[in-house]
């Protein structure tokens, strides 16, 4: 097993707060985030966010990685499903002096007693340091497996937000915000007619929308129907 990982994982340099497409459903969480992040971390050490996969947790994540970068702050951001092979004190060691950790995934980690009795002791760690924790799962505190029940209480010693998905409504909106930041012109009949055919999801509306850009400019083509229909084989 390795014993060492180094200080935080790589960020996506495309993602921050500021494109975080926020749907209806999900503006108070978004919003606290942002008083969170602004606030001292006495008032509230940890926050925590659940939902399902493709509601945008780690993009919340690490876009708090990066506001927190730029206002010169020492920050760290693990997706449990990459540390978990890893001896859990000795990742959680090196955080004593971080402001702001960042913990995806936090549903790997549970189950395995080691990273849990870790994961108790280093809450209770940064509290006492002052330092910022934001967790992210696939479900709340309350209703993980948890073999040491005297983690959930710390796991949501913060407040908890449920993230929700986009509805089809969200997903046209968003996927039309994705174009014109990439300077694509994607009207509603349009933006519907992907919404129907395509995986469901921003990341995967994402992926599709890079690729349709690529063709488009390649092609010196506008975004039409026949156009998508032709690129994805629809």
């Amino acid at each position: 097993m390795p014993s060492q990982i180094a200080l935080g994982l790589s960020l996506d340099t495309d993602v921050n707060l500021k494109n975080y497409f926020v749907s209806r459903d999900n503006e108070a969480a978004y919003s606290h985030l942002q008083a969170w992040l602004a606030a001292d971390a006495t008032s509230e050490p940890t926050l925590y966010l659940h939902g399902v996969s493709g509601v945008g947790k780690s993009h919340l994540l690490q876009g708090a990685c990066q506001s927190a970068d730029a206002e010169g702050k020492r920050t760290a951001y693990f997706p449990g499903l990459e540390i978990r092979s890893y001896e859990a004190a000795s990742v959680l060691e090196a955080l004593e002096n971080i402001d702001l950790v960042c913990l995806d995934d936090v549903e790997a980690l549970i189950g395995d007693s080691a990273w849990e009795e870790a994961l108790f002791h280093w809450l209770n760690r940064s509290r006492a340091s002052g330092a910022k924790i934001l967790l992210a799962a696939d479900s709340a505190p309350r209703s993980l497996d948890l073999n040491l029940e005297d983690l959930r209480s710390r796991l949501g010693w913060g407040l908890v937000f449920k993230l929700h998905p986009l509805d089809d409504e969200g997903l046209e909106a968003m996927i039309q915000l994705r174009a014109r930041e990439r300077g694509l012109s994607l009207d509603d009949e349009l933006a519907r007619y992907i919404i129907r055919r395509a995986a469901r999801g921003p990341q995967a509306l994402t992926d599709l929308l890079e690729r349709l850009d690529t063709a488009s400019l390649e092609a010196q083509r506008q975004l039409t129907q026949p156009f998508v229909k032709r690129v994805m084989g629809w």
